[in-house]
């Protein structure tokens, strides 16, 4: 959810010549939420708004309310629904990257001044892509220290790249890297190099992308002559940032693979 604008305005009814008098001293206070977000799969952008009508109207009555709700594309377009009463809410689909935002507008009719119109300013929904860890796998395990035995195995973490359907984005230039997370008994320790892409960092253009890492036993805890390892994989960059978003792991254990190292 993003941060919420509340507008108030005042507006002294200048009316002259046959106007009631009670319109001379009427003022206009209206306070216009709203609100916006976008769906987890970045399809659909909703928004929300209503208002309060706080006036004194001095005798004049206000009726005929309608809460309007419009929506910004980055591209220019819009949408806009209008529901009777003081509340509405309304989406529309995402197809371009960028910043949409929500306005809401309150309309209604004055029995002095006749129909009055304000609206807040725009709510911003910023929509990104979004680059997650779906899931990291070891290939070997157990892995042993000792030479005659497998002392390495691969790693893989699948990481999701989601938004690239979205018109203007730049397919992101991910970063990954696995490291030992925790082990029982403590002190047990891998290393890990990079195999698949060089270095860790590619230009993911699919989802999911995955990245391979040579994983081997680097040490036990003295007299231990087994350890259970946790490894976790982390997104460390995802560039241009203003256009893509790290996503946690949710949930957190699919950053996590947990395998043997035997002595």
């Amino acid at each position: 959810m993003k941060g919420h604008h509340l507008l108030q305005f005042t507006i002294l009814a200048m009316l002259v010549g046959s106007a009631p008098v009670a319109a001379q001293c009427m003022r206009f206070r209206v306070s216009v939420y709203s609100d916006g977000s976008v769906s987890d799969d970045l399809s659909t952008v909703y928004g929300y708004s209503n208002f309060a009508d706080h006036s004194s109207t001095c005798g004049c009555t206000h009726s005929d309310y309608t809460s309007d709700l419009k929506i910004l594309a980055p591209d220019g377009s819009f949408k806009r629904d209008g529901q009777p009463g003081t509340e509405s809410s309304t989406s529309m689909a995402t197809n371009w990257v960028g910043e949409y935002d929500v306005v809401g507008i309150a309309d209604f009719d004055c029995s002095c001044a006749g129909g009055m119109e304000t609206s807040d300013q725009p709510e911003p929904v910023n929509v990104k892509g979004l680059v997650q860890v779906q899931s990291v796998s070891m290939d070997t395990d157990p892995i042993y220290l000792s030479s005659a035995q497998p002392t390495c195995g691969t790693a893989t973490v699948a990481v999701v790249v989601q938004g690239l359907n979205l018109t203007g984005i730049t397919p992101p230039t991910v970063t990954v890297s696995v490291a030992g997370s925790t082990s029982t008994p403590p002190g047990a320790s891998v290393s890990s190099t990079p195999v698949s892409p060089s270095g860790g960092t590619t230009v993911a253009t699919s989802s999911p992308a995955n990245f391979t890492f040579n994983v081997c036993a680097a040490g036990l805890p003295q007299g231990a002559g087994s350890a259970s390892m946790t490894i976790q994989g982390a997104v460390l960059g995802a560039v241009p940032d203003s256009e893509w978003t790290i996503k946690d792991p949710s949930p957190g254990a699919n950053a996590l693979k947990a395998f043997m190292i035997n002595r």
